[in-house]
């Protein structure tokens, strides 16, 4: 959380999409793990 605070600081003045940006691509990241740990739950059960 530290570095992507300081990276949003840093670039807030020019540019405030970035956040919008980052937020999507951790969420582009992170969606098939979830996906994945909901799939083997429901075959386990």
């Amino acid at each position: 959380p530290l570095i992507v605070t300081a990276i949003y600081a840093a670039s807030a003045s020019t540019w405030n999409g970035l956040a919008w940006i980052v937020g999507a691509a951790l969420y582009l990241v992170c969606l098939p793990a979830l996906r994945r740990g909901a799939w083997s739950r429901a075959t386990s059960t």
